[in-house]
């Protein structure tokens, strides 16, 4: 998996957000990525539920080689 990123300038404290990109292949296309913690806090609920619903198949997920899950954020309906 290829990841591109993008570093965006916004918020009050002029804080920087940085955007991942990667394919997503159930998608068929190059998305946005959310960490676990990213996707949890978007849908309101815990790290725990969006390890499950990547395991279910019920959201896109790749598991980087470091260990790191990124979630789709396409595949998330909150």
């Amino acid at each position: 998996m290829v990841l591109n990123e993008a570093a965006v300038a916004g918020g009050q404290d002029n804080e920087v957000l940085l955007l991942i990109f990667a394919w997503c292949a159930r998608c068929g296309r190059q998305e946005r990525v959310l960490t676990v913690r990213q996707a949890a806090a978007l849908c309101a609920v815990s790290p725990r539920t969006i390890h499950r619903w990547a395991a279910d198949g019920k959201i896109h997920a790749v598991r980087m080689s470091e260990g790191a899950l990124l979630v789709c954020y396409r595949s998330l309906i909150c």
